[in-house]
């Protein structure tokens, strides 16, 4: 919540979801409850896990643009 205050209402985020370097990734949960608090801010997640499964779960958080691919 401090991010959105310190870079204003019109801040569009999308999330980078890179667990090979990262080593820790964004779990589908947390994307998911990101987005749901947060619905005008976090719009979509860059999905490079090269896990389909975790894609096609990423997909079905309504109203979330997703763009998969390494």
């Amino acid at each position: 919540m401090q991010l959105l205050r310190a870079i204003g209402d019109d801040a569009r985020i999308f999330l980078y979801h890179i667990p090979p370097i990262a080593i820790v990734g964004i779990p589908v949960r947390l994307a998911a409850r990101l987005h749901a608090e947060f619905p005008e801010h976090i719009v979509g997640i860059k999905d490079s896990s090269g896990d389909w499964d975790t894609t096609l779960a990423l997909l079905d958080i309504d109203g979330l643009v997703v763009y998969p691919g390494s």
